[in-house]
């Protein structure tokens, strides 16, 4: 072995040292810094996925009721009938947990997609079950044709779909301008999060 390798030697180790220590931190932070790069924070605001024409319709109460009087206000829609046995009471549960927690100015409607039974009476006794605040909570009953149209526009349904059993489970959010920008799914807890967090968004936007 000659001089001039022993001296060298330790130099050559500390080097390599060097080295895997840098490749280390390299493995360590380059990958993080893509995963940054790679998962958007998310869009700014919510898209528009489906729109509303206008309505008219009734409500619990007997009164007519306008969706002009929605005009400016976000609101989340679900689609029910009095008569089902499970789903919608569950659906309804759900909403009765949201009138609680909803901010000022955010309403709940609920449409009948079994208005030849739904009478305004029917949906009051329906909305008492559920102790809905009428300031936060309309229930809609009306012409058959209009709320299958609403439930079309929403891209809820098909419109050759007549059966009232057959109807959406999801909750919808629309903004003031009558656009859907989120679909939720109503049995899902995470699902409703992800909806209180879009109505803030939303609202920020």
């Amino acid at each position: 072995m000659s001089p001039t390798w022993t001296v060298r030697r330790p130099m050559l180790w500390f080097l390599l040292i060097v080295n895997i220590v840098f490749i280390g931190v390299l493995f360590y932070l380059v990958p993080r810094t893509i995963l940054r790069a790679r998962i958007p924070a998310g869009p700014a605001t919510l898209p528009i996925l489906a729109a509303t024409a206008p309505f008219d319709l009734i409500r619990e109460n007997g009164e007519n009721f306008s969706s002009s009087a929605l005009k400016g206000q976000p609101w989340i829609a679900d689609f029910i009938f009095t008569r089902c046995p499970n789903q919608c009471p569950a659906m309804s549960f759900r909403f009765a947990a949201l009138q609680k927690i909803l901010p000022p100015g955010v309403h709940l409607v609920s449409f009948s997609v079994d208005p030849e039974y739904d009478s305004p009476q029917k949906l009051m006794e329906y909305a008492k079950r559920f102790k809905a605040d009428p300031k936060k909570w309309v229930f809609l009953t009306g012409d058959l044709g209009v709320i299958h149209r609403i439930q079309s526009d929403l891209r809820l349904i098909k419109p050759e779909e007549q059966d009232p059993g057959l109807h959406s489970l999801r909750f919808v959010l629309i903004d003031g301008k009558g656009n859907a920008r989120g679909y939720y799914d109503s049995s899902e807890s995470a699902s409703l999060e992800i909806l209180a967090k879009d109505l803030k968004k939303m609202e920020a936007s």
